[in-house]
């Protein structure tokens, strides 16, 4: 801990005069000591007392972090095996952790490798910047895009290599709830618990779907229908024909969107062309909380109405794109 660091660098201070004068003199952090010091140990004291002078005019050029950096290929240099060994203990420390809150939401939290942490890092850092009506924090933006990256991943893997079935999230919800009637029940999800009905109807909106009856008691009595919303033909010709999220100004690819119902499928909608329109995420959960509306623009057209009263709607790709294209 932070204490164990202070005792060990005022100790190593003792060895380290320029560091201890810089130090108290103010032109060096507390901080930069520590990292200083640190190599003290895992480096030798005649390698780091031979680059003190490097090291100082290092510190006071950089800050602590990439100061560390500096020291980190010091460490390669002088001990490559030495590195190597803590790299693989470093690696035993990795774990994640995901628990599910009272409230419903996922509290992460752990620690990742050098290479799966810059993979994240580059994953959830990768989508494009936001548009002029977009106010999500960084944060959050982030905790989407990561959304957006664990969906396509449980979409794409070979159901030959997982028992036959893709991994999926399973959700029990009773029809009323889907059709928005009052009284009507929570939804469950597993792994979280009771869901409101607007998070059920986005989740329903573009997923395989089983119908159960059941008796009063709430025991299946019957596995009937699987309710499919596109298919893989009908995803690529969505792809083709909207090339992007239609909610305006969003350019967000198909990869990245759901087969959104303009007409929910629980309220009778069909699942033909002229009935999906692509979403993504943000946008499709917008329209299912009733920020948004999608209306009928005519000539096979869909626009978006924002429900504080604004209106707008995508250009059309370079082919005009009707809603009973193929």
């Amino acid at each position: 801990g932070d204490a164990r660091q202070q005792i060990t660098a005022a100790h190593a201070l003792t060895a380290l005069p320029g560091v201890a004068e810089a130090l108290a003199g103010g032109s060096i952090s507390w901080r930069h000591a520590t990292v200083i010091c640190d190599a003290v140990e895992r480096i030798g004291a005649d390698v780091v007392t031979d680059a003190e002078p490097i090291l100082l005019d290092a510190a006071a050029a950089l800050d602590p972090g990439r100061l560390n950096r500096v020291m980190a290929h010091l460490r390669h240099i002088v001990d490559p095996a030495g590195a190597d060994a803590d790299a693989a203990a470093e690696f035993e420390r990795r774990g994640l952790y995901a628990s599910p809150l009272l409230d419903g939401m996922v509290a992460v939290n752990g620690l990742l490798d050098p290479d799966t942490g810059a993979a994240l890092l580059t994953a959830v850092n990768s989508g494009p910047p936001p548009t002029g009506d977009d106010r999500r924090s960084p944060a959050q933006r982030r905790a989407d895009r990561l959304g957006e990256i664990l969906r396509a991943d449980l979409s794409s893997v070979d159901p030959s290599t997982a028992g036959g079935h893709r991994p999926h999230l399973t959700m029990t919800v009773d029809g009323a709830t889907l059709r928005g009637e009052r009284g009507a029940t929570a939804a469950h999800l597993d792994w979280i618990g009771p869901i409101d009905a607007a998070t059920a109807r986005l989740i329903g909106c573009d997923c395989e779907l089983t119908a159960v009856v059941v008796d009063e008691h709430g025991i299946p009595l019957n596995v009937g229908w699987r309710y499919r919303t596109a298919t893989p033909g009908q995803r690529i010709e969505l792809a083709g024909r909207d090339r992007h999220c239609q909610a305006p100004g969003c350019d967000r690819p198909p990869a990245w969107c759901d087969a959104h119902h303009v007409l929910g499928w629980y309220h009778g909608g069909r699942t033909d062309l002229s009935n999906l329109v692509l979403l993504c995420r943000r946008h499709h959960r917008a329209v299912h909380q009733g920020v948004w509306s999608i209306v009928d623009a005519g000539n096979g057209r869909f626009a978006f109405k924002l429900n504080r009263g604004t209106a707008g709607s995508n250009p059309a790709p370079p082919a005009e794109r009707r809603r009973d294209a193929a």
